[in-house]
């Protein structure tokens, strides 16, 4: 049996920029975000478990995409980013001494090409986590169970037809 509420908050800074070389050709990207969280957990049935606890990440992004030759629209691209996910109220309650937030570190490159109204780009993706977020059936909570990985790649082509409408 249990009865607590907890309220969880979330407070974030975030600066990017982005620079332009070689007439536009190559453009750099870059960017910091910081994530902070606040649960403030009042167990109702067991007070000592009350507790106010903080917990934050920081979270780059950085990205880069080269066009060699202007005259062919054919563009390269690198990209990193990250992202965290907390865990729900019912999984703090349940596990107080867990871990609350994970990160997510999203790798892909890939290269995109525009012919009249047809676009087309094929990249590969890397995505490493610092635990996996697994829902738990039997109590409705979620856990972070480890870390993991997956990677992959995507092949778009997308035909304009006429004004807002296109084909992918």
């Amino acid at each position: 049996v249990t009865l607590a509420h907890v309220r969880v908050a979330n407070g974030a800074g975030y600066l990017q920029d982005s620079l332009a070389f070689f007439n536009g050709r190559m453009m750099v990207e870059g960017g910091l975000r910081y994530d902070v969280f606040r649960y403030d957990i009042r167990d109702r049935i067991d007070p000592q478990s009350s507790a106010l606890q903080n917990a934050g990440r920081w979270q780059p992004k950085f990205g880069w995409s080269l066009t060699p030759v202007r005259r062919l629209p054919v563009t390269l691209h690198v990209n990193y980013g990250r992202g965290i996910a907390s865990l729900d109220a019912r999984s703090i309650t349940q596990a107080p001494e867990r871990a609350r937030l994970a990160t997510t570190d999203f790798y892909q490159t890939g290269i995109s090409a525009r012919a009249g109204r047809a676009a087309f780009s094929v990249s590969s993706f890397l995505i490493d986590r610092s635990n996996e977020m697994v829902y738990v059936a039997d109590d409705g909570s979620f856990e972070l169970l480890g870390p993991s990985r997956s990677y992959g790649g995507e092949a778009k082509v997308a035909v304009d037809i006429a004004g807002p409408l296109s084909f992918s």
